[in-house]
C-alpha cells in the first residue's frame, strides 16, 4: 500500500568518477539520505542540471533536500559527519554534483541500480552487457 505523507526520504547510491594523475577512471561512492521532491520542485531541479534553469542551482538543491550520509570519511579515514561545512566541502569534489544528480534521478524514479543504455550491470539483472570474446591476433604471414 502507497501511503502519502507530507515528506518523503530514501536513501540511495551515490557515484562519480574522477580520473586520477596517470589518466585512470577512479570510481568514489557512498550513501546519502535526501527528500525525494514532489514533482513540480524536481521539474525545476531537472531544469537546473540540464542548465535552463533561472533559479536554485544544483548545489543549492543539494543543499535543500540532503539530511546524512553514510559510508564517508574525512582525511587519515576519520569520521566525516554530515554538516553544512563538510556538505560544501564534498560539493567541491570534481565530479560530485553531476554523479549526485544522476544518481538523485534514478532515486526519484525508484531505480535502486544504474539503468542507463550500455550499462555493464550484474549478470540476471537484465542490464549486463553481453560478454566480449578475446580478438584472435592474425597469424603472421611470411
Amino acid at each position: 500500500m502507497y501511503v502519502v505523507t507530507d515528506r518523503r526520504l530514501a536513501t540511495f547510491d551515490v557515484t562519480w568518477d574522477t580520473l586520477d594523475e596517470s589518466g585512470e577512471t577512479v570510481t568514489h561512492g557512498f550513501r546519502m539520505k535526501c527528500e525525494l521532491v514532489p514533482l513540480d520542485q524536481f521539474d525545476t531541479f531537472l531544469a537546473a542540471f540540464s542548465g535552463g534553469g533561472d533559479g536554485e542551482t544544483p548545489a543549492d538543491f543539494v543543499r535543500r533536500v540532503a539530511s546524512d550520509w553514510f559510508d564517508i570519511a574525512g582525511p587519515g579515514k576519520k569520521p566525516f559527519p554530515f554538516n553544512p561545512r563538510n556538505l560544501n566541502i564534498i560539493l567541491q569534489s570534481p565530479g560530485f554534483i553531476t554523479g549526485w544528480c544522476l544518481s538523485y534521478i534514478r532515486a526519484w524514479h525508484g531505480q535502486g541500480k544504474v539503468r542507463e543504455k550500455n550499462s555493464l550491470g550484474s549478470r540476471g539483472d537484465g542490464q549486463a552487457a553481453a560478454p566480449r570474446t578475446p580478438r584472435r591476433r592474425a597469424r603472421p604471414t611470411s
